[in-house]
């Protein structure tokens, strides 16, 4: 019975080991590709939108789940969103609403 015991703690220890290296391996992982996360700079367009001739419609919109603010505007083009923009006020997102 104790070479049993033994036997199962043993075996319990080396799946512990494995899931630990795994993990290990996910982070290594995770970390070296932290480099491509990286945000572009602000003087570099992700894109252009002509708001006029792709015959838009803006409007507020509560952040998204990795909005840093819950002011935001939603840019649309038959009813898909194709741009959110995120503000650090109420004022500032009503400003930029009047002006789109």
């Amino acid at each position: 019975a104790i070479s049993s015991l033994k036997k199962g703690i043993e075996q319990a220890a080396l799946a512990a080991e494995q899931q630990i290296q795994t993990a290990r391996d996910g982070l290594s992982r995770l970390a070296s590709g932290m480099d491509k996360l990286k945000s572009p700079s602000g003087d570099t367009p992700r894109g252009i939108l002509d708001l006029s001739k792709e015959r838009a419609s803006v409007s507020a919109s509560m952040g998204h789940s990795g909005a840093p603010t819950p002011f935001c505007l939603s840019i649309k083009v038959k009813s898909l969103t194709q741009w959110k923009f995120a503000f650090d006020s109420h004022g500032m997102m009503m400003e930029w609403l009047a002006t789109l």
